[in-house]
């Protein structure tokens, strides 16, 4: 039946095995009127120096509220890495792959996706912040 009320739970963790690598997951769901949501992802970051960093990351989602993903379930993975530029700036980028599993018309599904992204950051002068760690 329908009901007026629901509910929603979470829970996550982080690990540091050592000072170069970092180990993220969680786990998110949520009942209410109407439908449900589940979600749960997980990522592993290495990053040997302030300079540079790669992290693989993989997760999945149900969303039955308002029939997002229908019966199936989304399941992706990725790539993205961070590069400094010393005080100039940093670029960043990755890759997404999102599927849809288990729902019926998975191949019609608008989950079934492939994502890119590249950023430039640029600095702009100094950062007052840091005026009096660098002795100015």
């Amino acid at each position: 039946p329908l009901t007026g009320d629901g509910w929603r739970a979470g829970a996550g963790a982080r690990w540091l095995p050592s000072s170069t690598w970092t180990v993220d997951g969680s786990y998110h769901m949520e009942y209410g009127p109407g439908g449900f949501m589940q979600s749960g992802d997980a990522s592993a970051r290495y990053a040997p120096t302030e300079l540079w960093s790669v992290t693989a990351s993989a997760q999945t989602f149900q969303s039955v509220e308002e029939f997002r993903v229908g019966n199936g379930r989304a399941v992706g993975g990725g790539l993205s890495f961070d590069l400094g530029l010393g005080e100039w700036g940093r670029l960043a980028g990755g890759m997404l792959i999102l599927r849809n599993r288990d729902g019926g018309t998975a191949t019609l599904s608008p989950w079934n996706q492939t994502r890119g992204w590249t950023s430039l950051r640029v600095n702009v002068g100094g950062d007052p912040g840091l005026a009096n760690r660098r002795g100015s």
